[in-house]
């Protein structure tokens, strides 16, 4: 089975850290494309961050892998950043898929 890969937005994690899945990809790299791509519009949308999860087909997918991005001013994009510590916690998985 392949996996597919969603990208979900968050809002400024000090704030309500609203979220919402803007759609997925068949693949990791079109996955990072799709935020290159398309990242400048999503962040005038009010979302400060990113994170792509890798999920395979099941009823209760949890995802397997992420990799998140976090909007930088002064490079007026997206960039790879580490986990923000409040969602280190192994139990907080699926922002896509809930």
């Amino acid at each position: 089975m392949n996996p597919i890969y969603t990208i979900t937005c968050i809002e400024d994690l000090a704030t309500s850290g609203f979220s919402h899945t803007f759609g997925f990809q068949h693949s990791l790299d079109d996955a990072h494309d799709a935020i290159d791509k398309w990242g400048h519009e999503i962040e005038e949308c009010r979302y400060s961050y990113i994170i792509v999860e890798e999920h395979y087909p099941s009823l209760h997918s949890n995802s397997i892998n992420s990799w998140w991005y976090k909007w930088d001013d002064e490079q007026n994009k997206f960039v790879r950043c580490e986990t923000p510590k409040k969602f280190l916690d192994p139990a907080i998985i699926n922002f896509a898929m809930g």
